[in-house]
Order: C-alpha cells, then structure tokens, then sequence
C-alpha cells in the first residue's frame, strides 16, 4: 500500500515493503507525525528520530515519554560533525527551523538563534544490524548527509 504521509510535502512509502518490525530512521523528526502514522501500519517499528528544534524536541519527550521503541537524538543530522552549528527556530511558524539560515530574512515567524551538536548517520545507525527505512526531511542537509556516509551504506547492501 503506497501512502502519502506528509500533507503535499512529497513523502510516500510503500509500507508493504517494510518488514513486521522495521528500524527506521526519522531525521527531521519535526512533532512525530511520520511516526504516527507508519506506527498505525507498523506498530512494532523502532524509530530513530533525530531534531534539533529545542521546542520539537520537548513536544516529542513529552509525546513519547512511554514508548520505548521511539528513541529521540537531540541535534542536527549533518555531515559534517565536528562542531556545533547555528539552528534558527521559527517562533510563530508551525514546528519549523533550520541550521542553514536560510530564511532569516523572512517576515514570518519570530527567529531564535542557538547552537545545536551535529550528528553523524552512522553514530545512531551503529548500534543496529539493519536499518530499513531512512527519512531525511532536514531543511537541505540531506545530500550532504547521504554523500557523506555512502560508504557505510554501499558496505551493508553489499555485505
């Protein structure tokens, strides 16, 4: 089944192509309605979600205080780790910020500054055999992302 899961914003997933239990990375975890909602297809899925928005990140604490299969990463997933890097959250805009300063000239929304701890792919990907579905929704980062840790990826689909 191929559905829609983010209002317009272009992400789709076969579902039926996940494993009963799949490990899926959530990058941009935002407020967790991509986990939501694979969750009422795969209600056993482990989720990794990663966010650097200080308020998306309480929300989500709070959210998922009780489910031991979401395990939250406080940071921005980036290529490059080795120091912290300037996130600018939208106070006024829907859940929404990015660490590329890309629309601070904007007249929406109420812009706070702050550094967050970058994180590498295959740090939260290290500690699993397997990850079987990566969602990057990471305000541009996600080539840089993926180019990054390619060789990690060809490896485990080689191996």
């Amino acid at each position: 089944m191929l559905i829609n899961l983010g209002k317009g914003l272009g992400h789709w997933i076969n579902v039926d192509l996940l494993p009963p239990n799949p490990i899926i990375v959530d990058g941009g975890a935002c407020q967790g309605r991509f986990i939501d909602r694979i969750k009422t297809y795969r209600p056993n899925a482990i989720f990794i979600a990663v966010e650097p928005c200080r308020t998306n990140i309480d929300y989500l604490k709070t959210k998922y205080k009780r489910d031991k299969n979401v395990i939250l990463h406080t940071g921005a997933l980036m290529g490059d780790t080795s120091s912290p890097v300037k996130f600018t959250e939208y106070h006024g805009l829907v859940e929404w910020g990015n660490a590329f300063d890309l629309y601070t000239k904007s007249k929406r929304g109420r812009p706070e500054q702050y550094l967050v701890n970058p994180i590498s792919l295959t740090d939260i990907v290290s500690p699993y055999q397997q990850i079987d579905y990566i969602k990057l929704d990471i305000e541009g980062a996600e080539w840089e992302v993926l180019k990054i840790h390619q060789n990690v990826f060809m490896e485990s689909t080689t191996a």
